[in-house]
């Protein structure tokens, strides 16, 4: 009684359609969601990016999966990007593992004027990348 399903999207990268289907363990749980949930899809603020952590990584890849929201607190001048470990941690509230930010900053495409030799060489590999460089 306290489910839903989520369609997601065919696109070029996946084009195989796939349904989620999701159970909250109480009606106001399954509220909470939905609203959560509509309020994401109707602002477009918000999804999935893959963040490349700095240093050498032997082990495990770089690169880190993170759900990332565009945020404008109040009394704050600039906008950040806030990225969570996951939709459900933003969701509830819990502090993101990475903010950046943005007032201070340049974003650029990998292959964008400005990009450094380390984007651009990245670029190959993830042509839709970007880069965000903090000048404080």
């Amino acid at each position: 009684p306290n489910s839903f399903e989520i369609q997601v999207a065919t696109t070029e990268c996946e084009p195989s359609q796939r349904v989620e289907r999701f159970c909250a363990g109480t009606p106001r749980e399954l509220a909470k969601w939905l609203a959560f949930l509509q309020r994401v899809a109707n602002e477009h603020k918000g999804g999935y990016l893959q963040h490349r952590r700095p240093g050498w990584w032997f082990v495990r890849s770089p690169w880190q999966r993170l759900y990332c929201v565009f945020d404008s607190p109040p009394n704050v001048e600039a906008p950040c990007l806030k990225g969570f470990s996951t939709l459900r941690d933003c969701a509830e509230g819990h502090a993101p593992e990475q903010v950046w930010l943005l007032g201070s900053s340049s974003v650029r495409s990998f292959a964008g004027e400005g990009a450094s030799r380390w984007a651009q060489s990245l670029k190959r590999q993830h042509p839709f990348g970007i880069e965000i460089e903090d000048y404080d």
